[in-house]
């Protein structure tokens, strides 16, 4: 879900951004909704989601019968909890985050990225789960919605390149690139989607039986609430697992971004470019990303009883009676 800066033709990075910015827009009006408006448990959900996109799309798991190593996106998870207008806002702002200080993805080609990854997965994911849901109300109707959700965000990707490549004079049907882009990323993102997939049954299953409060009313009430056994081992195991083979085989393994993304495109005559804005000189990038880390923590810190209730549980103190 990461197009590169310089990928795109700037007529098509124009238009991918005007597609997205309508989304973009009323999702931040109704995430500054929940944050005037909401419960505390709403606004730390919200809270959450930015995290748990941020963590996700950027942590390269690696596929051993690929070689490669590339990304699960969780959004259909969010979009189940949450909605899927409430998940476009942060999918946007960690795009842009990671476009700034990690070079995954572009400023030019954010617009893209986020109509892939933060519209067309949740969205997707969302009605698919309901659709489902409607014949067979299971965590295991999540999980095949939250993994095909995966695979459309790539197919969406192999799309919006297709369509570049297409116009570009390479020789290439937008059929071929199709083609050549979708089968590039397949051997890896199948098995990561079919991961996703079981992690997000796995993660809904567990918050059921423990918080069951925080899920939507269209889940809570026809599915059955289960018996807290294995799922919560079994998803931290998974993720363990994941983070050790991670640390032992990390530069083993090519990004399918830098495999597929950028060989095609280069091919296609339009190779990756340098950030628009590069902050990989000297400690800039560092020193901007520290200092949005302290504004952010300073501004929580400050607003908490506002964002989060504060310690509305605590008792009310004692008042104190003085003699005539």
């Amino acid at each position: 879900m990461h197009i590169a800066e310089g990928v795109l033709p700037i007529g098509h990075a124009a238009g991918w951004t005007l597609a997205s910015a309508p989304f973009v827009i009323e999702s931040a009006r109704r995430c500054k909704r929940v944050v005037q408006d909401g419960d505390p448990d709403q606004r730390a959900m919200l809270a959450l989601t930015f995290a748990f996109v941020f963590a996700a799309t950027i942590f390269p798991i690696p596929v051993p019968v690929a070689g490669v190593s590339s990304h699960m996106c969780f959004t259909a998870l969010l979009a189940f909890v949450l909605g899927p207008w409430l998940t476009v806002l942060p999918v946007a702002l960690v795009l842009l985050i990671q476009a700034l200080f990690f070079a995954h993805g572009g400023l030019s080609t954010l617009g893209a990225n986020v109509f892939s990854l933060g519209i067309l997965g949740p969205f997707a994911g969302y009605g698919l789960a309901r659709l489902l849901f409607r014949f067979r109300p299971t965590f295991a109707s999540l999980g095949i919605a939250a993994a095909l959700s995966d695979v459309l965000v790539y197919v969406a990707d192999a799309g919006i390149l297709a369509f570049a490549f297409d116009l570009s004079g390479s020789g290439h049907s937008f059929s071929e690139w199709f083609r050549i882009i979708l089968t590039g990323f397949a051997p890896a993102q199948v098995p990561l989607a079919c991961l996703e997939g079981v992690l997000t049954a796995l993660l809904l299953r567990t918050v059921l039986t423990r918080r069951r409060e925080l899920l939507p009313e269209w889940l809570v009430s026809r599915i059955k609430t289960p018996t807290p056994r294995f799922a919560p081992a079994a998803a931290v195991s998974a993720l363990l697992v994941i983070s050790l083979f991670n640390v032992a085989h990390a530069s083993d393994f090519t990004g399918i971004d830098e495999l597929v993304i950028e060989s095609a495109a280069t091919q296609a005559g339009r190779p990756p470019q340098p950030s628009l804005v590069n902050l990989d000189r000297g400690d800039l990038g560092l020193f901007i990303f520290c200092l949005g880390g302290f504004v952010s923590g300073f501004f929580a810190g400050s607003n908490w009883n506002r964002l989060f209730g504060g310690f509305r549980d605590q008792p009310e103190k004692a008042k104190v009676v003085h003699a005539p």
